[in-house]
């Protein structure tokens, strides 16, 4: 291989296994006090991140390995054409989930009788009537936590937005509990 290819793809390959660490233990000191749920933006700070910045990295580097294969200085010998196909099938079999979850983030602020939902382009109210349910699914460091809605709003019947793993069941616990107390208020006047 040429120096052409090694050097991008040994900085995008660090970049890629060294950001999400370092990144992931200052959002979490900053996610930590979420729970407790007051007014504010209840989203991870992860979420610019992994929704404009890591996809297009991540894209990046298969690029880079895309024309290493076609050029002949990844996988050069004969032997390995089934090596090229398999890791270029691996990098789109992960690369299109990848820009498929960071398509669907959004930023979520908590406000007195709902919640702000912005996909960073536009901004929509979500009042806490309209969720029907508060669901989680932990992925490693991350949290994909979806508010699943009765009616279908300007980003759909489910709001997928990202929290630190550590604090995203007690998140969602207390979601769920103001969700409900402020429905059951609603009711009883």
């Amino acid at each position: 291989m040429n120096h052409f290819l090694a050097v991008p793809i040994i900085v995008v390959v660090s970049f890629s296994i060294a950001c999400p660490f370092w990144r992931g233990f200052i959002a979490l000191a900053k996610d930590m006090e979420k729970h407790k749920l007051d007014n504010g933006i209840i989203s991870s700070s992860e979420t610019v991140w992994r929704k404009f910045v890591g996809p297009f990295v991540y894209l990046l580097l298969m690029i880079f390995v895309l024309v290493g294969v076609l050029r002949g200085e990844l996988f050069a010998d004969e032997v390995s054409l089934l090596a090229r196909g398999v890791t270029l099938s691996i990098g789109l079999v992960f690369l299109i989930p990848s820009f498929w979850r960071a398509f669907r983030l959004k930023r979520i602020e908590l406000v007195s009788d709902g919640f702000l939902v912005s996909n960073y382009f536009s901004t929509t109210f979500i009042p806490f009537g309209q969720i029907a349910q508060v669901t989680s699914k932990n992925w490693g460091w991350d949290s994909y936590i979806r508010l699943h809605l009765k009616q279908n709003s300007e980003f759909g019947e489910l709001i997928h937005f990202l929290a630190s793993a550590r604090v995203s069941k007690r998140l969602v616990e207390n979601l769920r509990q103001k969700i409900e107390h402020t429905v059951c208020l609603k009711i009883n006047v």
